[in-house]
């Protein structure tokens, strides 16, 4: 290899780790927006959740429901 093709392996190789470390920094900020999602979603989720609505059927009177109207 004469000096023209190390220098351009050098900077290949320079530019492999920056465009490397960009896409982790990228990544690693998507898991965080959503793991603030679902800690978000799950703090205010989770006291509407209890065993009889895990363990009943819906309502078959839809009108008589307070929170959820038919579409």
């Amino acid at each position: 290899m004469n000096n023209e093709e190390l220098r351009r392996l050098k900077r290949r190789k320079m530019l492999n780790s920056i465009m490397h470390g960009i896409f982790l920094a990228c990544t690693l900020f998507g898991v965080v927006v959503l793991a603030v999602l679902m800690i978000d979603i799950l703090r205010k989720g989770i006291p509407w959740l209890s065993f009889d609505f895990l363990k009943n059927f819906p309502s078959r009177f839809a009108k008589n429901l307070v929170y959820i109207q038919p579409c």
